[in-house]
């Protein structure tokens, strides 16, 4: 299982329905379950995948209660060592930050172009603090910080990070992330490609990854416990869930 971040664009901007089946085709990568879910919730906002203080908790619908729901509902394996996450730009940050946040959720985080250091939210057309003017929050949804502050035999996704060599400033926050990381992960990947901040730059940054995430995964999956099919009964009332989730979430962000 891979939740991409941010949602549709995946297939819209990137499309990674077709580079995954055609890289499957050749043997290069594992077959996945892709779910990619609304991050934000509508136009004009942006949440940055982060638990707002006095508003949405966007961290908690992504990596807790949706990783909850599908793995119930649906024959994936549970949250865990088979579960990826990954995203670019916006995405990106929220592939790093969700990864060390959840370790439990995430195995693989993948990170195209990401960020490192969380900025202020969109809500509309008003820009806010995320953490309610709290340092110790903000420093924790720091992955530049939070890697710092790691202990070395901490529990942390595998990571893979790449990003297009014309970026100057994206080339610059992923080195320095990718040195901090490398004292956790001495064995991390950082790929550069030719490009900028890009969809043609995560387009051919996808196929490296997802043959790397697909076979992760994959090993990951064959060292768990089987997963039991789902009951129709069981099945319908995970949906009954499902609902009231969706419907918290849409309280939530106001719409």
């Amino acid at each position: 299982m891979i939740e991409l971040i941010p949602g549709w664009d995946w297939i819209t901007v990137v499309g990674v329905d077709v580079i995954l089946k055609n890289l499957i085709s050749a043997g290069l990568a594992k077959p996945a379950v892709l779910l990619m879910p609304d991050a934000s919730g509508g136009r004009d906002i942006s949440l940055q995948c982060l638990n707002q203080v006095g508003g949405p908790q966007d961290a908690t619908y992504l990596a807790i209660d949706l990783p909850r729901y599908i793995s119930s509902a649906l024959r994936v394996a549970p949250p865990g060592q088979a579960w990826g996450i990954a995203g670019f730009s916006e995405g990106g940050f929220c592939a790093a930050n969700l990864g060390l946040q959840y370790p439990r959720t995430f195995g693989f985080s993948g990170v195209l172009s990401g960020y490192f250091t969380p900025s202020w939210n969109q809500l509309g057309h008003r820009l806010v603090s995320p953490f309610g003017g709290s340092p110790r929050l903000q420093w924790a949804n720091t992955p530049d910080y939070r890697v710092t502050a790691l202990a070395p035999a901490a529990t942390l996704p595998r990571f893979w990070l790449g990003v297009g060599n014309a970026d100057r400033s994206g080339v610059r926050e992923a080195s320095f992330f990718y040195a901090l990381l490398r004292r956790l992960q001495p064995g991390v990947t950082f790929r550069l490609v030719p490009g900028g901040h890009s969809a043609s730059t995560w387009r051919a940054l996808l196929p490296p990854m997802l043959t790397w995430m697909t076979r992760g995964l994959a090993a990951a999956e064959a060292r768990a416990p089987a997963v039991p099919a789902v009951q129709p009964a069981a099945a319908t009332a995970r949906r009954g869930r499902h609902r009231a989730y969706t419907a918290v979430k849409s309280r939530l962000d106001g719409s």
